[in-house]
């Protein structure tokens, strides 16, 4: 998939999932809960349901593998 079906983009975002992302390739400056990150080549972030998360910018190569787990313990793999 591309990298545009990442599950977070620019708006405020409050998840209702959990999420575990690895930075495969680039970089992003991202804001989570308020507390701005820069996710860069080999960073990990988790986030659980109820936080808030957006991208404030990204590299053209931002590359991410992630996946989700919803709140009935499902788990949705995506990777690209």
């Amino acid at each position: 998939m591309e990298s545009d079906s990442f599950p977070i983009n620019k708006s405020l975002y409050k998840i209702n999932f959990s999420l575990v992302c690895i930075c495969l390739k680039g970089s992003s400056k991202m804001e989570v809960n308020a507390r701005r990150v820069d996710f860069k080549r080999n960073d990990i972030i988790v986030a659980f349901p109820g936080q808030i998360i957006s991208i404030e910018s990204k590299t053209e190569d931002f590359k991410v593998a992630y996946f989700t787990i919803s709140d009935n313990k499902l788990f949705c793999i995506f990777w690209n």
